[in-house]
């Protein structure tokens, strides 16, 4: 099933906190440059007619509270695994993740979808070493 790209609502997206990164936005800048970016929100269907936000929480919380009605969204048809690794990737991607955050997302991945630290470089361009010292980051606090 291919990708499609639509303007959907605000109300239709469901944001889950513990899967989607929740920063505040910060200054007036941060808002405005959160919703001028031209890559549109990843959402995917869910069977009750709502979207789960895959990927862009800061543009989604921007639009909101610019006070817009809908955003460019592309709608994906991926698992749950997939999901948490575009979301992870993302993050990455733009380098607001905390030390913390990055280990419990590589957590995530290794604890719900069985991953091994090796599966998670793959799937995510992150050095093993990054992995499994985030990983053992989080063992030091058990």
């Amino acid at each position: 099933m291919t990708d499609t790209i639509l303007t959907l609502p605000l109300a239709l997206i469901v944001v889950d906190p513990t899967k989607n990164c929740r920063r505040e936005l910060g200054s007036i800048d941060d808002l405005v440059e959160a919703t001028e970016l031209l890559h549109p929100v990843t959402v995917r269907p869910r069977d009750d007619g709502l979207y789960d936000l895959i990927a862009g929480y800061r543009r989604v919380a921007a639009a909101a509270q610019k006070g817009e009605g809908a955003i460019l969204a592309r709608v994906w048809h991926g698992d749950e695994l997939e999901r948490a690794v575009v979301n992870l990737r993302e993050n990455l991607d733009r380098r607001s993740l905390t030390t913390w955050e990055t280990a419990a997302a590589c957590q995530r991945l290794q604890v719900e979808h069985g991953l091994t630290p090796a599966q998670i470089v793959e799937r995510t361009g992150l050095h093993i070493a990054t992995v499994n010292n985030h990983l053992r980051c989080l063992r030091l606090l058990e």
